[in-house]
């Protein structure tokens, strides 16, 4: 677990990082959708 938890940490860790250069188009899509789509579990929440 920890071996793919630190490369996957890998970009955090350089020098001038921010987390606005990773691209979470695709993770943010898919929980608009799971969450908030037409079958999302927090529609009935919504007003």
């Amino acid at each position: 677990m920890w071996k793919g938890f630190y490369s996957a940490m890998s970009p955090f860790k350089k020098a001038g990082f921010h987390p606005d250069q990773i691209d979470t188009t695709e993770l943010e899509t898919t929980w608009r959708r799971v969450l908030f789509g037409e079958q999302g579990q927090l529609v009935g929440h919504l007003k």
